[in-house]
């Protein structure tokens, strides 16, 4: 019982130790490039963003690391990769009009509707790789009403579904079925990271 004992605290301490070395001796530096790649293909930014805060979290209790990333307040913007290799997976992102959620295996991003659009996207993993995934994507027809007797335009509160696009796994799928995902993830939970400056 006493070797048990013994073997099960070396464990502990070793996982531990890798996961503080793990913090300590990221070279965030090997991965900028394909970060920066995912970022401009994700959000189409114009401008170069500027990192100042990274964090190594273990979305999916697997050991390994996923890495979530935040520039500059005034650029706004985070995202959460998978690590593979000197490469970085795109998973979910956050910025002015967008929130990223977090699920007991699984990461995604609710966007607000910002003139006339809304998306989320959701990833489920398993050993740090995306097991399945969806995609919904909507737009509207903000129109305006015309009132005749002062013969000026006001907004109406209603909008139009103009284009709407729902996906589980790269496949087109109805509504349903994309809700039906979500509510699979289950109950949204808090991560509280911890920040390490990028030099």
């Amino acid at each position: 019982m006493k070797k048990i004992q013994l073997i099960l605290m070396v464990l502990l301490a070793f996982g531990t130790m890798a996961q503080a070395q793990d913090d300590k001796s990221f070279d965030f530096d090997k991965y900028k490039v394909s970060i920066d790649n995912e970022a401009f293909y994700q959000c189409l930014w114009d401008d170069a963003l500027n990192y100042v805060d990274y964090a190594l979290v273990d979305l999916d209790g697997d050991g390994k690391s996923e890495l979530w990333v935040r520039s500059e307040e005034e650029q706004s913007w985070q995202g959460v990769f998978a690590i593979e290799d000197d490469s970085v997976v795109f998973l979910a992102y956050a910025d002015r009009c967008c929130d990223l959620v977090f699920f007991k295996n699984a990461v995604g991003y609710r966007s607000y509707i910002s003139p006339g659009r809304a998306e989320a996207g959701y990833c489920v993993l398993k050993d740090s790789r995306i097991v399945a995934s969806a995609f919904k994507y909507l737009e509207f027809n903000i129109f305006f009403d015309e009132t005749e007797s002062d013969e000026t335009e006001t907004e109406s509160d209603e909008m139009e579904m103009e284009y709407k696009s729902f996906m589980v796994n790269d496949e087109d799928v109805e509504e349903a079925d994309f809700d039906r995902f979500v509510q699979q993830l289950g109950e949204a939970i808090e991560i509280e990271p911890v920040w390490h400056k990028i030099k």
